[in-house]
């Protein structure tokens, strides 16, 4: 390059058919461009100008000072040859314009804010008054600018520093961003599901008010179908009591009715039989009147004076008929004229002849001219009616002889036909009952079913108000906590800004600097934050608000010490922007990330392994995960991975590497390690990564001492310890996760939670699992407690090994 920029060629940089070709497309170009070149020198000379002219090469550098001088001595080109422009750091003016440029989507604006006197103005950009806004970026130009004079410090007390540059700041902005949305984000989330969660407990709990009423309800109404279902039954019993008498009634009705009707028969026969035995004199006779002719009548009628014997037998048949006519001859032949005189003859009930008739009957029937025979001769017409009426007074005598029996008979036709129609009536009667009977059982049926039926809800819903009342009574540790947490949820919110803004410029700046610095800078933070008024929380610890339980218990899992830088330089590992650079003096770095990332094929190679590429390019084509060792001999060919300097073919990202593209996995990750804690990196290597400095702290080395101590001291104690510190951790996740599985029941449940015996029992479950694992984390805490007090016999063992230390290293 130094030729290049020198001469504006390069020697045998082209040959053979290359320069043939090259030739040949120059003459072409000149020959349009109207030039008359012919020669190759010509050609060539008439090249390099175009190239001169309008070939331009930047070269960027950012060098420490000793490595500019090298670099100028052998390449004087870059300066004699080149235009340079001296770009420093940026000003606060700068800062402060890239800061609110990157950060004016978010919503940080506060309408009751006033700025205060004693804010320090980094710029003449800050407006007068300032708004909120404008205050958050003029704290991030503090903060930036507190890691310069830190460093400012420290070079002066001899000690190395990390190059502060303006990626860092661009760094801290980016974390900020992604820490105000992530936290917003959880924020909101969190507010919304424990506000769910508790919408559901205060309508459980007015539900379960609802159900109490309900069971007084309910227990009202049992009582009433029970009163109702024993009316019915004591109905249904006296009707059945009424109908089993009236049965018994009926039974002897209808028996009392067949003797009667046995009575009957035997007295209708006798009466049939004596009545037979005038019976057949009786249809004889009316057959012989059925056989006076007409005109044998007209010839009686036609008599003026009659014989005695006809005169007889007229008058005793008018009396018969019931004519009062007397003798008088012209009245009885007034009624035989009428057209019904044969009729009544023929159609007379003889049961109509009165005893008075009879008597005077007897005249008639003593006289001797009363005769058949003798009538008969005299008239051949009344024959017939003498014979009819000695049969009708034959059969008349027979019935007065027969009347007591006949009497006997009627009466008890009579009496037959009361008991028929009386058990008619019982019938109706036991039948209507039988059909009352029949209701009343029914209408019974139901009631006990509706009893029973309520009895059955009365049981459903004392079992589900005594279940639901034992959930909220269990329920009530987590109520209080999450309206607590609600409570301070616009607390949280209103500190969010200033949060974010101390955690990461936390996750920006301090991972190169010991425990000491980290804290010296983080107070020095805490004071710009303060000294603006922007809202925090005032006993922010950084190690919980960038990560969870569950994330710190898989990192102790994996081998990562106890300990709160250990802790914190986890957090970076996981949440870092630009690609981590690691000082590890003591390797437990590389040992915990070998286990942490094993799921994401991690491999190591180093900077000083022949196929230290050949890795590079496996784990950037397949994404896994690489740990690069001796960073401290860095190659360059690095930087545009660490630049993340990718472009976009076709759907592929290319990365270049070398003098080739190579395919980005997007699941890629690199770690680039030293365990030369005095190396000083230039800037240019600051520029581009995270620093993370694992270097031994006091409060670590009290730990690892500690453990190393109870190892070999008391195996059976640190055993105890161990398996009691894994215990803590695993029941803390474990209750976490529960809290958040009884929201997830309570957000995910449809309509209400009583409704839903699935919810109810998983609530349950996941509330009783959670008082067992308090019961055990408590236990564990207690024997934690007895364990330490076994580990203070032998804090003056790992107290001198840790003062050697410290001594050693100080020499």
């Amino acid at each position: 390059m130094n030729i290049f920029e020198a001469f504006t060629l390069i020697p045998g940089l082209f040959d053979g058919d290359e320069y043939t070709t090259l030739m040949s497309q120059i003459k072409e170009d000149a020959q349009r461009q109207g030039l008359m070149l012919d020669s190759p020198d010509e050609l060539y000379k008439w090249f390099t100008t175009q190239v001169m002219r309008n070939l331009h090469v930047v070269f960027t550098m950012n060098p420490s000072g000793e490595g500019l001088r090298e670099r100028a001595s052998t390449s004087p080109a870059l300066f004699n040859r080149c235009v340079l422009n001296w770009f420093g750091d940026w000003t606060d003016s700068a800062l402060y314009q890239v800061g609110m440029e990157l950060t004016n989507t978010l919503d940080m604006d506060r309408s009751d804010y006033q700025a205060p006197l004693t804010l320090p103005v980094v710029c003449d950009l800050l407006p007068s008054p300032a708004l909120y806004r404008h205050a958050v970026i003029n704290t991030f130009v503090l903060v930036h600018n507190s890691v310069r004079k830190l460093n400012e410090s420290e070079t002066k007390r001899g000690h190395r520093i990390m190059a502060l540059t303006p990626r860092h700041f661009l760094d801290f902005i980016k974390h900020y961003i992604n820490l105000f949305h992530e936290k917003r984000r959880d924020l909101e989330e969190e507010k919304l599901h424990l506000n769910i969660g508790l919408n559901k407990i205060r309508e459980t709990e007015e539900q379960v008010l609802e159900l109490q009423k309900s069971l007084t309800l309910k227990s009202r109404e049992l009582e009433a179908k029970k009163a109702a279902a024993n009316a019915k039954l004591k109905e249904m019993l006296s009707d059945q009591q009424r109908a089993e008498k009236e049965k018994l009634a009926s039974e002897q009705l209808q028996k009392e009715l067949a003797e009667s009707l046995i009575e009957i028969e035997k007295k209708r026969t006798e009466v049939q039989k004596d009545l037979a035995q005038v019976e057949p004199a009786v249809d004889e006779a009316k057959q012989a009147v059925k056989g006076i002719r007409k005109s044998q009548l007209v010839e009686v009628r036609s008599m003026a004076s009659p014989p005695q014997p006809v005169r007889l037998a007229l008058e005793s048949i008018c009396l018969l008929l019931g004519e009062n006519v007397s003798t008088d001859w012209k009245a009885i032949r007034g009624v035989m004229v009428k057209d019904d005189f044969m009729p009544r003859i023929l159609n007379f009930d003889t049961d109509s002849i009165s005893p008075e008739t009879l008597r005077m009957m007897e005249k008639y029937i003593r006289n001797p001219d009363w005769d058949f025979e003798k009538v008969n001769r005299a008239s051949s017409a009344c024959g017939p009616m003498i014979k009819w009426m000695k049969a009708q007074l034959l059969y008349s005598d027979m019935l007065r002889k027969v009347e007591p029996l006949r009497n006997e008979l009627e009466r008890l036709e009579k009496d037959a036909k009361i008991k028929t129609t009386k058990g008619e009536d019982l019938k109706k009667t036991i039948a209507k009952l039988e059909q009352s009977i029949a209701a009343y059982k029914e209408e019974y049926a139901q009631l006990i079913g509706q009893a029973e039926a309520i009895k059955a809800d009365l049981a459903t819903v004392k079992e589900k108000v005594g279940r639901s009342t034992q959930l909220l009574k269990s329920l009530g540790s987590e109520r209080d906590r999450w309206n607590g947490s609600c409570d301070g949820f616009s607390q949280q919110m209103d500190s969010l800004i200033g949060d974010a803004l101390l955690s990461a410029a936390f996750l920006a700046y301090s991972g190169y600097y010991d425990q000491q610095l980290r804290d010296l800078l983080f107070h020095r933070w805490t004071a710009f934050v303060e000294q603006a008024e922007i809202k925090h929380r005032l006993d922010l610890a950084r190690v919980e608000y960038l990560s969870s339980v569950d994330e710190r218990l898989e990192w102790n899992k994996n081998g990562l010490p106890v300990d709160e830088l250990c802790a914190e330089n986890a957090i970076m590992l996981h949440r870092f922007n630009r690609y981590p650079l690691i000082i590890d003096p003591s390797g437990q770095a590389i040992s915990y990330l070998m286990k942490q990332f094993a799921g994401k094929n991690i491999s190591k190679t180093s900077f000083l392994d022949d196929s230290f590429r050949k890795n590079l390019e496996s784990a950037l084509r397949f994404g896994n995960s690489l740990l690069v060792q001796d960073v401290e001999s860095y190659d360059p060919i690095l930087n545009p991975v660490l630049n993340r300097e990718v472009k976009r073919t076709g759907g592929r990202i290319l990365i270049r590497l070398g003098d080739q593209d190579i395919d980005l996995s997007p699941s890629f990750q690199i770690f680039l390690i030293t365990r030369d804690a005095s190396v000083e990196f230039s800037p240019d290597v600051c520029s581009r990564v995270t620093f993370v400095n694992f270097t031994v702290t006091r409060a670590s080395l009290e730990m690892q001492c500690l453990n190393q101590v109870l190892r070999s001291e008391r195996p059976d104690v640190d055993e105890k310890r161990n398996d009691l510190l894994k215990l803590q951790g695993e029941f803390a996740v474990r209750l976490r996760h529960l809290e958040k599985a009884l929201l997830t029941a309570l957000n995910e449940s449809k309509g209400k939670i009583l409704d839903d015996d699935s919810v109810i029992s998983t609530l349950e479950k996941l509330k009783n699992e959670a008082a067992e694992v308090g019961r055990k984390a408590a236990e564990t805490d207690k024997v934690m407690a007895e364990v330490s007090c076994s580990g203070d016999l032998i804090t003056c063992s790992y107290e001198l090994a840790n003062n050697s230390f410290q001594l050693i290293k100080s020499s």
